[in-house]
């Protein structure tokens, strides 16, 4: 289910982060990590015949009231399963500089959160250790957002750092293939883009897996 307001609200990039801000404070716990197992479940099958490595993401989590919330995929049963298998890695990212990196965690028989990541600036998880890889070594980026719509258009939290990480894959003779990962709450009709804008091939909700169409719009 796609998320539903005014359209007026969706015709910027600025006014579609407000709503979709909005809506993931009010996403329950016990839904977000029900959701997650799902998505977790489909990208287990979607990535069973990689063997090269798949860049993933930590969900940002803060504290509401005392309440731990998850305003993002949690990808830590499949982080398991990859890890187990070396294949895993995460961003680490150059806060001055404004760029980010994979690195590839070693192989290991599941992620342990405080010895494998580390909470650095804005509380983001980014890997406490590892070696860094290219963008053209990764079988797959799975790639978080604000909001995604059918066309593979994504809306990212405004810092750029997709963006930018993937820019590079225009000359790449070997892309991995872009996955969006989110919940079903954050497919929009339409996400405003620039010509900057990176589309991802695939998207994977708790409700499934769906190809990318692009329309030409």
């Amino acid at each position: 289910m796609s998320a539903e307001k005014p359209s007026s609200e969706m015709n910027t990039k600025s006014g579609l982060r407000r709503v979709m801000r909005e809506q993931l404070r009010g996403t329950e716990h016990s839904d977000a990590v029900a959701s997650s197992l799902s998505v977790c479940s489909h990208l287990e099958r979607l990535l069973t015949d990689l063997n090269r490595p798949v860049l993933s993401f930590a969900p940002i989590r803060r504290a509401d009231a005392g309440v731990e919330r998850i305003e993002e995929i949690d990808l830590g049963s499949l982080h398991d399963e990859l890890i187990a298998r070396g294949v895993l890695a995460l961003p680490r990212i150059d806060w001055d500089n404004r760029t980010m990196r994979a690195w590839l965690l070693p192989r290991s028989e599941r992620v342990d959160r405080s010895r494998d990541l580390v909470a650095r600036r804005f509380g983001v998880p980014e890997p406490a250790h590892g070696e860094p890889i290219d963008l053209e070594q990764l079988d797959a980026v799975l790639v978080p957002g604000l909001a995604f719509d059918r066309s593979g258009a994504r809306l990212g939290r405004g810092a750029g750092f997709y963006d930018r990480f993937l820019a590079p894959l225009d000359a790449s003779a070997r892309a991995p293939h872009l996955i969006g990962v989110c919940f079903d709450r954050q497919l929009v009709v339409r996400v405003p883009t620039e010509a900057h804008d990176r589309r991802v091939d695939t998207l994977v909700t708790e409700s499934g897996v769906f190809p990318c169409v692009t329309t030409g719009a």
